[in-house]
């Protein structure tokens, strides 16, 4: 099968974090980053060698053979940014939270629906060890709950830059 030629949208966390995994991994193609900022789009692009990087959404979009974006980006701008892509047939991975507000993640997924595309809200700890235990004891005590609450607190800011399986994008 051949690898998934994605874009990564997003000039901050999306390009330090996932596209380095994103390169690292046969499954996908980097082939374009947006930034809302030109030079920082171009200088990424050039960083990874990708053959686009562009402050130009729409621009972005239109990249030859492209299957799939990663939205990293302030969170208000998730909906509008992934609409537009589902619009053209683009898969879709964002980041979590989907949208700002209830209506914003409901027209979201509604034009995930309408395109047919493939939608998914990273969720970057899912697999991390310390919720895989926490799963597991409350499955030997509860059984299979059907919903719970749990607060995990937990910080490593000092670690700077993280490395990308950190975030398991």
């Amino acid at each position: 099968m051949p690898p998934v030629k994605i874009a990564s949208v997003g000039g901050g966390f999306g390009s330090t974090v996932a596209l380095p995994v994103y390169t690292e991994l046969a499954e996908f193609e980097p082939v374009a980053i947006w930034s809302r900022r030109p030079h920082r789009a171009a200088e990424l692009a050039t960083q990874a060698e990708m053959p686009l990087g562009t402050a130009d959404y729409d621009e972005l979009l239109s990249a030859p053979g492209l299957e799939a974006v990663h939205i990293a980006t302030p969170v208000v701008t998730h909906v509008p940014l992934a609409v537009a892509a589902a619009d053209r047939g683009l898969h879709i991975l964002c980041e979590k939270p989907l949208a700002d507000n209830l209506i914003g993640a409901r027209r979201l997924a509604a034009a995930v629906r309408s395109a047919g595309v493939v939608g998914m809200c990273d969720f970057g700890v899912r697999m991390k060890q310390t919720r895989q235990r926490l799963i597991e004891r409350v499955r030997d005590v509860v059984g299979r709950p059907r919903m719970m609450s749990v607060m995990l607190v937990h910080s490593d800011h000092r670690r700077t830059p993280l490395p990308p399986v950190h975030m398991d994008a």
